[in-house]
């Protein structure tokens, strides 16, 4: 049975700030963890734009192996603990956008990059070594982006 995992923590002391919650997602997914029509509820009936949000969605959700292995690298490089929620398919995809700190309610990928909230490009920070492009959102403002220079 396929799982999906909707990670998030805190990164405790970063850039100053205190516990900042991230919700990670994996950026610009290739391949779905498993057919759309298996993940998704009603999939065939959702109107073409319907299945663009829906694909965009589920695509950001980590699959168990890609959620132990983040968990796994933001613990031995900063020491950081992740929580998760999981989902277990098929879900819902077409929910309204009720907020960034609900799980699964939009595409992290479309949120603003402003004062109330922005991205940790993960991936791109150096010494990133996992196999896929994961990115985190807060809404918390930060005065850095960057993890590596973070205080630690």
């Amino acid at each position: 049975m396929v799982k999906l995992y909707l990670p998030y923590g805190n990164m405790k002391h970063l850039y100053g700030n205190r516990d900042v919650t991230f919700h990670w997602f994996v950026k610009d997914r290739q391949e779905p963890v498993a057919p759309y029509a298996q993940l998704l509820e009603n999939y065939k009936q959702l109107t073409p734009e319907g299945k663009i949000q829906a694909q965009r969605m589920v695509d950001e959700l980590f699959s168990e192996e890609e959620f132990k292995a983040l968990r796994t690298f933001l613990y031995e490089k900063y020491r950081e603990d992740l929580r998760t929620g999981i989902l277990v398919p098929p879900i819902n995809g077409i929910r309204q956008d009720i907020g960034p700190n609900r799980a699964l309610v939009r595409p992290f990928a479309i949120c603003p990059d402003d004062e109330s909230g922005g991205f940790c490009r993960l991936s791109e920070e150096q010494d990133y070594s996992l196999p896929f492009a994961v990115w985190g959102y807060y809404t918390e403002p930060l005065r850095v982006r960057r993890l590596d220079t973070a205080n630690r």
